[in-house]
């Protein structure tokens, strides 16, 4: 049995939100071997370090063919979740301005164009389908708040928006999981500089971005096994 967990750093630098993104992945990598031990667990990170995504522009061009007619490095990022679809997906995102960065909402928004069967049913490719996947967010700001879970909430909607099972970062007292309870999302601090990456040195926020990532292996893990058994007889 194969489960591939994706995770997507939209920070145009490779530092503490890859950071976070990768510990995250391998928090959800090892849920899935606690549970599962033979299972063969693949994980990939993708970078928005270096990449050019620009935001829709409302052409209409993906309603005459298929896929999005601007030229630049969406679809070598957006393919990570469609070809195939995977388990598990942890988005990461740095603070700016209260919210996302500008590279993921136009990730964001070019992802209309996957969608168009949606309206137009002779158009050619089929809706991802992204109903079994387990998604959660994680996002580093330069303090607690500001705009951390603003930022998340942007990740959430678009979960939401587009079928993922979202998974926030609450887990039982009674679980093998200690860490604080109550965060949609996992998000951590960057303000200290003693160490690199600077998000490091957030103790707490690390552990929570770590309980969602166990949280998301998890629920990944109980989608894969129960579409198995309600697709074994069709």
């Amino acid at each position: 049995m194969k489960i591939r967990l994706v995770g997507i750093s939209s920070s145009p630098k490779k530092r503490s939100t890859y950071k976070l993104v990768e510990i995250a992945l391998e928090a959800a990598k090892d849920a899935v071997l606690k549970e599962k031990s033979d299972a063969e667990v693949i994980t990939e990170i993708v970078s928005f370090k270096g990449k050019k995504i620009r935001g829709c522009i409302d052409c209409g061009a993906c309603l005459k063919r298929a896929g999005c007619i601007l030229k630049d490095d969406w679809y070598e990022c957006i393919k990570y979740l469609i070809n195939p679809v995977p388990d598990g997906v942890i988005i990461g995102s740095p603070v700016y301005f209260y919210s996302v960065n500008a590279q993921l909402r136009a990730f964001f928004e070019r992802c209309r164009s996957l969608n168009k069967k949606d309206w137009f049913e002779k158009y050619p490719d089929q809706i991802p389908d992204w109903t079994k996947t387990a998604a959660g967010a994680v996002t580093t700001g330069y303090h607690r708040n500001g705009g951390q879970e603003h930022a998340a909430a942007s990740i959430i909607n678009w979960f939401l928006l587009d079928g993922f099972v979202s998974v926030g970062s609450y887990a039982l007292k009674n679980a093998y999981i200690e860490s604080p309870r109550g965060y949609t999302a996992g998000t951590a601090v960057a303000d200290q500089t003693s160490v690199d990456p600077p998000i490091l040195a957030d103790e707490c926020g690390i552990e929570v971005v770590k309980t969602l990532g166990t949280r998301i292996g998890e629920t990944a893990l109980r989608l894969h096994l129960g579409d198995a058994i309600l697709n074994k007889d069709k």
